[in-house]
């Protein structure tokens, strides 16, 4: 059985729990943080972290509105009665 690791993400700061299925004793990686879903590279050897890096940093989605502006190469629809 495989022993767990826990380290903070390095984009939220919130602790990330490697999951179970992981061997922890000799793992090298990509894991996602379920908090912030940002993409990390972790290295475990003997359950200890050797190398821990961020790859992709979930930005937050910024929705804009765009006005709507008809086009002029469009003709004008008439509305039937």
């Amino acid at each position: 059985m495989y022993k767990m690791v826990e380290i903070k993400c390095l984009a939220c700061g919130k602790t990330l729990k490697i999951p179970k299925y992981v061997d922890t004793d000799n793992y090298e990686g990509q894991i996602v943080c379920t908090e912030c879903e940002s993409l990390l590279y972790v290295k475990l050897v003997k359950s200890k972290v050797r190398k821990y890096r961020k790859l992709i940093d979930k930005k937050p989605v910024e929705i804009k509105l765009i006005p709507a502006v008809p086009r002029p190469d469009y003709p004008k629809v008439q509305k039937k009665n």
